[in-house]
Order: structure tokens, then C-alpha cells, then sequence
């Protein structure tokens, strides 16, 4: 079974999201709690963005025992940056990468083409020599997806023999299918037999999980992801839910990750405390519904309509009672609550919640019978 590498970059592409509100100095709780959910890597920020991230990634990077990576564009001056927050930590890694796609390199970056490779070379290079060589270097090459073949391997060919160890290889709009990925992913891994193949997955399309799957299907060993998929637009593909993935369907998948899955929740809620996101309740393993159930068949035979028991990431299932249930709901939540009910109670209690148009949970269902009494 082959091991998949959990790159986190939460603090880094999720704090670029639009509506993330993370106040300086909580990056270190969240970093403590990705250390906890035992991810492989954490990208801690961008340190040419400002000060104050070349702070924080700084003392991230002095406490923790994980790999701690710095986004770098291909720029000496952004390298130097990167290394001087990285410098302590126990595993660092530059993150460097420049945009590879005809639009990007002509409309953001007002280059050519071999101006592109001589930065990425040179930047790579630098890297190397400023660590001399005890960091890691990865390289992406940004929108790859809509790249040119050809000048996209050349890059990637360029940048392994400047001393890149790991290339990884960015949806960076979310615009490939799996199918598509898959095989894209496939034919860099034949032609690069490197010990890391990386994929970056945006969820513009809602395929970033997919895309990341499909990737590993294809001989990716590391997926970049940020947890809830919080991130720019539509976010990044999903820690949550690659994980689970990697822990119920491993066998199908014929992959693993070392993430502790009862961490999962609890990290769920920490990050959106803190970046002040809200999990949609209908979000994929996290998500507050995806842990209740109200039609009685369904809670008839409860565990035969999950995909997974919720307990395995550290949640707790819930089962409510509406207009949906049946008997068997209200005799499920009375024995849950260890209160003893005959079929006749149960009966009116349900027809009474109905006709009311009333949702008692599981929780609340004691104090609904303490206010009627």
C-alpha cells in the first residue's frame, strides 16, 4: 500500500481566502493543532508578504517537529525571506514557484518563456546555496493545467536539475476534470521518476478532492490540501475529506496517510474559529448534517446510511425527530437519552412534534419532555 504525504496549507493558500479573518498570532494555535492532526508538512505562510508573516512562520517554524514549508516566488530576494523564517526549523522546505501558462507568463508576468526557466533556475539555485543544501526545495509550476506541454516539461526539467527534489503540479483555477488530471499527472510521472510527485487542487469546478484522488491513482505521492478546503474563490481541495478517503476506501484507493482521522472534527472547528469561516452544514465529513438523520427507516438501521461512523474523525452522530420519522426515531432518541417510553407515549409524542412542524434532537429531546410535563 503506498503512502500519500499530507502537505497543509491552511495557514498559507486557506489564510489567502477573501473571507478568512485570522488574527496575527492564532497561525501558532492552528499550527498546533495541525501538528496534533499529525499532517506530514505545513506551509506557514509567504514571508515576502509582509513582516509580520516572516515573523510568524518564524516561530512556527522554531516549534514544531513537522516539515515547515515558506512560499517563495522565483525571486532571490523572496528566497532570502523565505529562508531566514525557515532557517530553524528541524525539516525545511522552500516552497518556490513561478507561473508557467503562455496567459499567466504574458499577462501577469510580462516574460518569456525562457526568461521563466532562467528564473526558476536561478531561484532554485539560490535556494540551495543559501541552505547550503540542508532544506528541502519544492517547485510548482504555476497553471499547469493550462500550461503548453512541452514548455511545462521543460520547466519542470530545468528546475530538477537546479536541485528541485519535489515538482508539484497546480490546478491553479480548478479547470481539469479527473480523467484529464489523471492522465496529465500520469505522463509527468513516467517522465520524471522523482521520489515526490506533488499535486495542488482548486475547488472552482468542485473537483479538487477528485482531481487529488485521481492524481494519486495516477502516482502522486503528496497532495496539497487546507482543512474545511477553506482557501481563494472556491478554496482548495479538502484535508477532511482526502483523508477520510485515505482511511475508509484505502483499500480501493490502494493508498494511506499518516493523519490521525479523530483529530479531523476537532481541527475542523478550530480553524473555522479562528479564520472566522463558518462549515457549511452540508459539507463533506464536517459538516453539521452530515451526521444527523430524521427519516425512521434511516434510523431504523442507522449505520447501514453512513459512510463512515462519525466517531472515526471525533464527532458524534445525531438524530433528530421531525416530520420525516417514524416511531422508531422517538424510541431511538428515548433510549439515547435513557428514558423509558412505551409505544403508545412514543406515538403521540411524534404526532404531536409533527403537527407542530417541530425538529427536537437528540440533545434536546429531554428538556422538550421536561416543558411539557
Amino acid at each position: 500500500m503506498r503512502f500519500i504525504k499530507i502537505f497543509d496549507t491552511t495557514l498559507r493558500d486557506g489564510a489567502q481566502s477573501a473571507s478568512a479573518m485570522l488574527k496575527i498570532g492564532n497561525e501558532i494555535k492552528v499550527a498546533e493543532q495541525l501538528e496534533r492532526l499529525n499532517v506530514d508538512m505545513i506551509e506557514a505562510g509567504f514571508p515576502a508578504s509582509s513582516k509580520a508573516e516572516q515573523d510568524i512562520v518564524g516561530i512556527i517554524a522554531r516549534e514544531s517537529s513537522k516539515t515547515i514549508a515558506a512560499l517563495a516566488r522565483a525571486k532571490k530576494e523572496d528566497v532570502k525571506k523565505a529562508w531566514h523564517s525557515i532557517r530553524r526549523a528541524k525539516k525545511p522546505r522552500f516552497h518556490i514557484f513561478i507561473a508557467s501558462s503562455d496567459d499567466h507568463i504574458k499577462n501577469k508576468l510580462n516574460m518569456s518563456r525562457q526568461e521563466v526557466v532562467n528564473a526558476a533556475v536561478e531561484s532554485i539555485k539560490y535556494a540551495k546555496e543559501i541552505s547550503n543544501g540542508n532544506a528541502e526545495i519544492e517547485f510548482s509550476a504555476e497553471d499547469a493545467t493550462r500550461s503548453n506541454e512541452r514548455f511545462l516539461f521543460q520547466l519542470y526539467n530545468a528546475a530538477i536539475k537546479a536541485g528541485a527534489g519535489i515538482i508539484n503540479i497546480p490546478d491553479t483555477v480548478g479547470f481539469f476534470l479527473p480523467n484529464e488530471f489523471f492522465r496529465m499527472v500520469r505522463k509527468i510521472r513516467k517522465r520524471f521518476p522523482l521520489p515526490e510527485v506533488s499535486v495542488h487542487c482548486h475547488n472552482d469546478l468542485g473537483l479538487a478532492v477528485a482531481n487529488s484522488i485521481a492524481a494519486i491513482h495516477a502516482g502522486a505521492n503528496q497532495v496539497h490540501c487546507t482543512m474545511n478546503g477553506i482557501g481563494e474563490r472556491a478554496g482548495n481541495a479538502a484535508l477532511e475529506e482526502i483523508a477520510t478517503i485515505l482511511t475508509v476506501k484505502k483499500n480501493s484507493v490502494n493508498a494511506c496517510s499518516n493523519i490521525k482521522i479523530g483529530e479531523i472534527y476537532k481541527t475542523a472547528q478550530i480553524v473555522s474559529k479562528y479564520f472566522g469561516v463558518g462549515i457549511p452544514v452540508y459539507k463533506a465529513v464536517i459538516g453539521a448534517n452530515a451526521m444527523k438523520h430524521e427519516a425512521g427507516i434511516h434510523v431504523q438501521h442507522v449505520k447501514g446510511y453512513e459512510a463512515f461512523n462519525p466517531e472515526y474523525i471525533g464527532a458524534e452522530r445525531e438524530i433528530i425527530i421531525g416530520r420525516h420519522s417514524g416511531i422508531h426515531t422517538v424510541l431511538e432518541v428515548a433510549r439515547i437519552n435513557r428514558i423509558n417510553i412505551g409505544k403508545e407515549e412514543a406515538i403521540a409524542l411524534l404526532n404531536e412534534i409533527k403537527k407542530k412542524g417541530l425538529k427536537i434532537s437528540q440533545k434536546d429531546f429531554k428538556r422538550y419532555l421536561e416543558q411539557k410535563a
